[in-house]
């Protein structure tokens, strides 16, 4: 059964991000594909527990010039 979620879950320091995700079903198994922007691939942890897919990213904080108006990454 596959469950999707369309709420981001809040992360112990507040900070929340539900990316975009397509999953496809080939004859070796299943290829996720995720819009997260600013993480290195080796920062990705992919995991199947309690029934649920779960990716967690960690996201490096850039150095910003000023104070920021907008952020979405």
């Amino acid at each position: 059964t596959l469950t999707l979620t369309t709420n981001g879950e809040a992360t112990r320091a507040g900070k929340q991000f539900l990316p975009r995700v397509d999953i496809h079903e080939t004859d070796q198994g299943l290829v996720l594909i995720a819009e997260v922007p600013g993480v290195d691939p080796d920062g990705i942890d992919l995991r199947f527990e309690r029934g649920e897919l779960v990716l967690h990213a960690k996201v490096k904080d850039l150095p910003h010039a000023g104070n920021p108006l907008l952020t979405e990454f």
